[in-house]
């Protein structure tokens, strides 16, 4: 027995060294990689949630139109290797495109020149105000040249008019806008004040006539045209309800004659092509200024300016339609000025009142039929059709084709009633002096033919036939003579 122990003893000793080179069947060779240690479910639900973090973040890029971020961890891109590409092409317009620190900007050259001519056939030499006779003129209404453009939420317009009369800068839009929602916008600088439909909500590259309605004037009769200042407005539902409200110096220059801004007000509101708007106008002249004057199309001077001072309130209805080929526009218009101590004696005089009305209506009759904005390079008259009532007269915009516009308007400037009657023990009378007691008042009347002709839609001609008749005949184009035509011509290139 104890020699059978010994010899099984020996065995495994022998055996040993034999074992530990062999390697088990179950066991990985020596160079083979090593398995990786079981995965808890905590590790694996980690994973799944930094995927899902990943798509999402790639659905939220593709949804903002912006490139995705990079994901945590990853190496910064350098400066301007995550940028999109400058760009230069044509949108109703050049215009130049990019964007800066991840913020998208927009620049577009602006210009703009009209070349008129005016002609008066009937007028002639007026002994009692030899310095009104009208004089046929060639003359550029207008020459503006800037630039307008939006970097991320804010937009500009920088617009000079080497032709514009002013006592500052030669400038006409010349604002800072912040735009981040369109229901509250804040613009800042120098822009047309916004009143009614035919002066600050039309651009003059888009008007009807080759003038603005006597009444309205753009700085010639009741609306303000340009001044420096600030605004707030904004649209609510695509233009069912849109507000401005301004205030803003009262005269265009840096010299403040009064204390008091002149604030302005508009409401309106768009629907199926159809418009209606309201505004006021409230400014206080603390100094005496001048009323306003009397135009006709031809910026014949009817009325001159008569000293005002105190509260001078305007106020404006109007409406427009715009379907197809035609459409048709009307304004109503109401203005009263004070004569506080302008008279010889530092007394009253007696208030001024400017009142006035214009219908425009028109037809394009000939033109493309409706769709995308044509190049500049196109063709004119290419694919024109007459009578088609698949052309569309565009608002405030640029049109291409051509139509026929019939205008009639009214405007009156008089003194109120019940204002004073004279000075001590002398009656008033009625006087074209600028301190009259009682102003001599004046009116005109006037209807007009207009056919434009837009070959492409950067450049216009336009031709107007006005037929006019002026209340006070010794006070008109031709003595003794209340009637009185103007023709009326503009070429105008814009871009």
């Amino acid at each position: 027995m104890k020699r059978a122990a010994a010899l099984i003893g020996a065995l495994l000793v022998s055996a040993n060294p034999v074992l530990a080179q062999e390697p088990k069947p179950d066991s990985p060779a020596p160079d083979a990689p090593k398995p990786e240690a079981p995965r808890s479910d905590a590790e694996r639900l980690r994973d799944l949630e930094r995927q899902v973090e990943e798509q999402q973040r790639k659905i939220d890029a593709l949804r903002k139109d912006e490139k995705p971020a990079p994901p945590p961890g990853a190496k910064e891109a350098k400066p301007g290797e995550d940028e999109d590409k400058l760009s230069l092409g044509y949108d109703e317009g050049f215009v130049l495109k990019g964007r800066l620190n991840g913020a998208a900007y927009e620049i577009r050259p602006v210009a703009r020149v009209q070349l008129d001519y005016r002609a008066f056939p009937h007028a002639a030499l007026n002994d009692a105000f030899p310095h009104t006779v009208p004089q046929d003129e060639f003359l550029m209404r207008r020459a503006a040249v800037g630039f307008i453009g939006k970097f991320d939420v804010f937009a500009f317009d920088l617009e000079a008019d080497t032709v514009r009369p002013t006592t500052i800068l030669p400038v006409v839009n010349f604002w800072l806008e912040w735009r981040a929602y369109k229901e509250v916008r804040l613009r800042f600088g120098h822009y047309k004040v916004p009143w009614d439909l035919e002066d600050s909500q039309t651009s003059d590259n888009y008007l009807d006539m080759v003038e603005r309605p006597m009444v309205v004037g753009s700085n010639a009769c009741v609306a303000p045209d340009f001044r420096p200042g600030v605004e707030v407005w904004g649209s609510i539902s695509t233009g069912l309800f849109q507000y401005w409200l301004s205030c803003t110096n009262q005269s265009d220059s840096n010299a403040v004659p009064s204390g008091d801004p002149l604030t302005s007000v508009r409401f309106e509101t768009n629907v199926s092509g159809f418009g209606l708007g309201i505004g006021g106008i409230w400014d206080n002249k603390s100094g005496i200024q001048n009323s306003f004057p009397g135009m006709t199309p031809g910026q014949y001077q009817f009325f001159a300016p008569v000293s005002v001072r105190g509260w001078t309130q305007r106020y404006v209805a109007d409406a427009c339609f715009y379907q197809g080929p035609f459409f048709a526009r009307a304004e109503i218009v109401y203005a009263s000025q004070e004569r506080w101590r302008v008279l010889a004696d530092h007394s009253n005089g007696t208030g001024l009142v400017t009142q006035g009305a214009v219908f425009t209506a028109g037809f394009l009759f000939w033109g493309p039929k409706r769709g995308p904005s044509r190049s500049p390079l196109a063709a004119p008259f290419k694919d024109w059709e007459l009578f088609n009532l698949d052309i569309e007269k565009k608002k405030n915009a640029r049109n291409v084709g051509a139509e026929i516009v019939f205008r009639a308007e009214w405007v009156r400037i008089d003194d109120t009633h019940g204002g004073r009657q004279g000075q001590g023990a002398v009656a008033a009378r009625p006087s074209t002096a600028a301190n009259a007691d009682k102003v001599k008042g004046n009116d005109c009347k006037a209807v007009e033919v207009g056919l434009n002709l837009f070959p492409i839609e950067n450049v216009r001609f336009m031709f107007n036939y006005v037929h006019l008749r002026i209340g006070d005949q010794s006070r008109a184009e031709r003595p003794h003579q209340r009637f009185a035509d103007e023709l009326l011509f503009r070429a105008q290139l814009e871009f």
